[in-house]
């Protein structure tokens, strides 16, 4: 904060070649978020705008213990070293080849690095630093949303394949039926983020075009819009897709529900034809209290099976209600 509020108060010099500077804020705080409105004549609207809840995964260069191993390792932390798999990639490639001997690769630690990084290797065609604008200075941020926009599409290619081919495996068993609810809960909350995402989209043109872009740069915005145009192209194309997947996986649901109930009809007709065998019987014994020459092996035992076997032919006979 200290270095921050120097140098907001400090007189600007620009020189040959420095035109202007640019910050960038990361972890908005009250005190930065008071300091650059009262240094800057910043609307409290802006940063308002930019707060918000974000839940994302956590740094390459994090590491977390799901064990509680941490409590008996030393308080002193042991750096992991990460590297990410062949070196990395650009989320877009640059208009030139970059000649510099550092990485050739955002470090994808956050989002704030991967700015600096942008900005260090290469400057947007359309930023004029004599006359920098928001627009301008928006387009690396917006080039790395619509980069993570194309991942998100081919995730949702691949979950609706997945999601596809998981009807060939489906049974009508308890534990098949559990799969097929948690597919088609899965499927409906796919088309939720598609619809959403494809709003999103629409929103970002429409808001990028309202700024209007100025004339020399048209080009290079309308590849932008081109790269967003086919991404909704695509998400239009898998919301076709979820909403075909959505009946079959209904109706397959509703198919297994009625062979659950076939099933559980048929042992219901068992119960009933064991109730129809033993309840006559019961009453019979319960009738004559088993006791003296009517026990088991006594000489009078005969005469329960004589009452008892004629009732319970009546009974499934339909005759002789009790």
């Amino acid at each position: 904060m200290e270095g921050l509020t120097q140098m907001l108060q400090s007189p600007y010099e620009s020189s040959g070649d420095l035109l202007g500077r640019m910050l960038i804020v990361e972890d908005l705080t009250a005190d930065v978020i008071e300091l650059l409105g009262s240094s800057l004549e910043i609307d409290p609207l802006f940063f308002a705008t930019h707060l918000r809840l974000a839940l994302v995964d956590p740094p390459v260069r994090d590491t977390f213990f799901m064990d509680g191993r941490e409590q008996q390792r030393a308080r002193t932390p042991v750096p992991l070293r990460s590297e990410q798999f062949q070196g990395g990639y650009d989320a877009f490639p640059f208009t030139k080849l970059s000649l510099n001997d550092g990485s050739h690769s955002p470090p994808r630690y956050s989002l704030f690095d991967d700015l600096i990084y942008y900005w260090t290797e290469e400057l947007p065609s359309v930023f004029d630093p004599r006359a920098p604008t928001l627009l301008s200075l928006s387009y690396y941020p917006l080039k790395i949303i619509v980069a993570e926009w194309m991942n998100f599409a081919n995730l949702m290619l691949y979950t609706i394949e997945n999601l596809e081919y998981s009807i060939e495996d489906l049974s009508t068993t308890l534990l098949g039926h559990q799969r097929l609810e948690s597919d088609l809960a899965r499927l409906q909350s796919w088309r939720r983020r598609a619809l959403d995402s494809s709003d999103k989209m629409t929103s970002l043109v429409r808001a990028v075009k309202s700024l209007s872009p100025e004339p020399p740069y048209l080009e290079t915005w309308e590849s932008l819009f081109g790269d967003i145009g086919h991404i909704l192209n695509r998400t239009d194309m898998y919301i076709r897709r979820f909403d075909g997947l959505i009946p079959v996986f209904s109706s397959y649901v509703q198919l297994v529900e009625s062979r659950r109930s076939i099933i559980e009809t048929k042992s219901i007709t068992r119960l009933t034809y064991l109730a129809l065998v033993f309840v006559p019987l019961t009453f019979v014994s319960s009738l004559f209290s088993m006791s003296g020459d009517v026990l088991p092996g006594k000489k009078n035992f005969w005469i329960y099976f004589a009452v008892a076997i004629p009732l319970t032919i009546s009974r499934f006979t339909g005759h002789g209600d009790l």
